[in-house]
């Protein structure tokens, strides 16, 4: 996640000229191209970054590809610009300083396996993505500074005799070191949005998106007037021009909450490439030489190879 907010992020002054660009991931369930129901799982960017996320993303999982198969160039996979006909979105119900991270979750299965079981086990045609769009790198000593504000904050209620335990409390030093894995990260602004049919879908599919906590959870965002803006707003994955302080994540629980599944994963349709990422070009052959065989030949073991 480091690697790809440095390949997405923009100069100021480009930033200034064309606006700041962003990614998306995107976890579709609908007919595919046989017209059976199936999950696939896309990233939406712009076609100058593919190649260059392509190596981002293999340097972590080096058998997903992005876009293609071997060396071809990528290529689009086919949209689906339907309506929706209900959105939710998701900011989190704390501030920024506060980490979706959970203590102690390293063995659990990546959230998007879950997410993944529910919109298979629905049966009916569901989108939910994660935008991400780089925050400016300034915003990083900000962190640094509210961080160190709320920790002075909580010195100063236990040495002025106020009725606060301070640092001294179990809590709040559970939440502070917690808090510490989410510093001196890349920042970007989440933009998290379910669509489905009926708002009864979406409901159901946020139930595993908001099951992974840690100090912090994701909160669902009401929408009484702008349900409607946001609906015809989810087929160009625009992101709200003025993001609120509560999307603020950092790399780190970018990166926890965007786990790609394992190969484990079982009882979701889903088209897996089962070709090698780099084929074999040479076939190394071993020919012993035996002296009984050939007593003339007077040499050692070698190795030829063909191709």
């Amino acid at each position: 996640m480091e690697a790809i907010a440095h390949l997405v992020r923009a100069l100021p002054a480009e930033r200034a000229r064309h606006g700041q660009p962003y990614l998306a991931l995107e976890l579709d369930h609908g007919p595919g191209p046989s017209g059976e129901p199936e999950w696939s799982l896309c990233l939406r960017c712009l076609p100058p970054l593919a190649v260059a996320l392509d190596g981002a993303l293999s340097a972590a999982y080096p058998d997903a590809r992005l876009g293609r198969l071997a060396g071809e160039v990528p290529q689009p996979a086919p949209g689906r610009a339907a309506l929706p006909g209900h959105v939710m979105r998701f900011r989190k119900q704390r501030g920024f300083i506060y980490p979706l991270l959970p203590p102690a979750d390293e063995l659990a299965s990546p959230p998007l396996e879950a997410i993944a079981h529910t919109q298979a086990s629905l049966g009916v045609p569901s989108s939910i993505r994660f935008t991400l769009t780089p925050a400016p790198a300034s915003l990083e000593a900000l962190a640094r500074r509210r961080f160190r504000h709320h920790e002075d904050r909580l010195v100063r209620q236990e040495r002025w005799g106020l009725p606060e335990a301070g640092l001294h409390s179990t809590l709040q030093r559970a939440e502070l070191t917690n808090a510490s894995r989410a510093q001196n990260r890349s920042l970007f602004w989440l933009e998290l949005v379910i669509a489905a049919a009926d708002r009864e879908t979406c409901r159901q599919l946020a139930a595993p998106v908001q099951a992974r906590r840690g100090e912090n959870r994701l909160h669902r965002r009401w929408m009484p007037v702008r349900q409607n803006l946001y609906r015809h707003r989810f087929a160009t994955a625009t992101p709200p021009l003025l993001p609120s302080p509560r999307a603020l994540i950092s790399a780190a629980e970018a990166a926890h909450l965007l786990a790609l599944p394992t190969a484990r994963m079982k009882g979701v349709p889903v088209r897996r490439v089962a070709i090698p990422r780099i084929p074999p070009h040479c076939i190394c052959k071993f020919i012993c030489w035996s002296r009984r065989a050939c007593p003339s030949a007077q040499r050692k073991p070698r190795m030829s190879c063909s191709r």
